[in-house]
């Protein structure tokens, strides 16, 4: 387990880092090299296998300077997010200590991964069936009014052929979201046993991993399948709309004044109805056990009446896990292409074989790393949300018994003060109180309406949980 600080900090500093290297390289060819050293550059830069020498040098200068312009901004934004970065750590510093009380949870990204892959491949299988409903045709091009097919075909798909490709394809996203959600119900149910095990939690709850999966696909299919079919469209919807809703009144810019105008119910749609429809739901699912409309709703209740840093501090961590993604994905993609470029293909040129396209290396290895490398910063993002959240609930339901149950850096991080029992009343109009309030026979019958009143057992000894 590393020091998530230290972590943060190597990725603010590699990122700009290797955009000015990769962009140095680029640009090597503007220095006064000897022959011998511009040669062994030109080689090792593939851009000189595509182009004449002059578009070569050109677009290199090109390629350098966008890399180096880039690299001096993500060191001056690195400069800049240095406070956003340090209200992050302490979230993905929680979300560790609960990560690593649950092993068990590291193999959730693999998993899915291979799930994700398995329905891209299916996909794949099924798409190139549907290609065998089309017909080809002839394409004709008139030369001096002489008609002349044959030398290019189109496949023409039917009516039905076309609706059977799009209903797939909504098939397919939906199968891909669901297996999204399902993973988010699998870290928010196990975050919330851990979350609700007392301190010292020692190992944690058991087999955290295979609980949540039976538990979302037995008790809760339902509500999962719904939101992975509502999710993909409003988040699509709710992008756009909400950017212009939030910019238009701040920046007083007539264009966005006009569109808001013009959609003023569109706009009002993101602030009313979509705003509280997130990942948040499923973290009530699994405390409270409510279908997902409910839990929209209770998501958005919950994190409003706790305010502060704890609404603050949703989703802090999506900041550091995307810089994460890029530095990792770049150093990937950055491997991969001077591999390909220099040693693979001087290893293979003996051997009789060629590297073909030293790019799409790259772009392959960077997205693969990229992949990867999200599967594993979304666990530690929505984990840091679900405890979050779950601290919320359990203040709102239980103050008191926060301290019984949140790690101390937790609630060390968000401010966390038990209340205080008021003082008891022990004047002369006390006791004219108590004597008023009758005694006897009687107050057994006033004890069991007031226990009625209040419910048989206080908030704070109910189940905070439905397993």
């Amino acid at each position: 387990r590393l020091e998530p600080r230290l972590v943060i900090q190597a990725i603010l500093i590699s990122l700009p880092v290797l955009s000015l290297l990769i962009g140095a390289f680029f640009l090597a060819g503007e220095a006064s090299l000897s022959a011998k050293a511009m040669e062994e550059w030109q080689m090792a830069n593939r851009i000189f296998q595509e182009f004449d020498s002059g578009t070569s040098r050109a677009v290199s200068r090109a390629v350098g300077a966008a890399f180096v312009a880039l690299g001096v901004v993500l060191a001056y934004a690195a400069c800049c997010l240095q406070e956003t970065v340090g209200i992050s750590i302490g979230c993905i510093s929680t979300a560790m200590q609960c990560i690593c009380g649950m092993p068990s949870l590291l193999l959730l990204p693999l998993l899915d991964a291979a799930w994700k892959t398995t329905l891209a491949a299916c996909m794949l299988i099924v798409m190139t069936w549907l290609l065998g409903t089309a017909h080809v045709e002839d394409d004709y091009v008139e030369v001096k009014d002489i008609a002349i097919g044959g030398l290019t075909k189109t496949f023409v798909f039917s009516g039905q052929g076309k609706l059977m490709f799009a209903l797939c394809f909504a098939g397919f996203v939906w199968a891909i979201e669901l297996s999204s959600v399902l993973s988010h119900f699998v870290v928010s149910y196990s975050v919330v046993l851990w979350y609700y095990t007392p301190k010292p939690k020692g190992s944690g709850p058991h087999i955290p991993l295979l609980r949540g999966l039976v538990v979302g696909l037995v008790f809760h299919l339902g509500t999962v399948a719904l939101g992975a079919a509502c999710l993909p469209p409003l988040r699509a919807i709710r992008a756009p709309l909400g950017a212009l809703a939030s910019r238009a009144p701040g920046e007083r810019n007539q264009l966005c004044e006009v569109l808001e105008r013009c959609l003023a119910t569109a706009l009002a749609l993101p602030r009313r109805s979509m705003a509280h429809i997130n990942k948040h739901a499923f973290i009530d699912v699994c405390i409270c056990s409510t279908g997902f409309c409910e839990a929209t709703e209770n998501a958005n209740a919950v994190l409003a009446a706790e305010g502060g840093k704890a609404e603050a501090l949703s989703g802090a961590c999506a900041l550091p896990s995307a810089l994460g993604v890029l530095a990792i994905a770049t150093s990937a993609g950055a491997a991969a292409y001077f591999g390909a470029a220099q040693t693979l293909e001087g290893a293979a040129g003996a051997a009789g074989e060629h590297v073909g396209d030293a790019y799409f290396v790259s772009v392959v290895a960077a997205a693969f790393g990229a992949s990867v490398a999200w599967s594993f910063f979304s666990l530690v993002d929505h984990a840091s949300d679900a405890l979050l959240y779950a601290y919320a609930w359990n203040k709102w339901h239980g103050h008191n018994t926060v301290l019984k149950y949140a790690p101390s850096a937790l609630a060390d991080l968000l401010e966390y003060r038990p209340l205080s029992k008021p003082p008891a009343d022990r004047g002369p109009d006390a006791r004219v109180r108590r004597a008023s309030s009758g005694g006897g026979f009687l107050s057994i019958f006033n004890s069991m309406f007031a226990n009625g009143a209040r419910g048989p057992y206080m908030e704070e000894a109910q189940s905070l949980m439905h397993a």
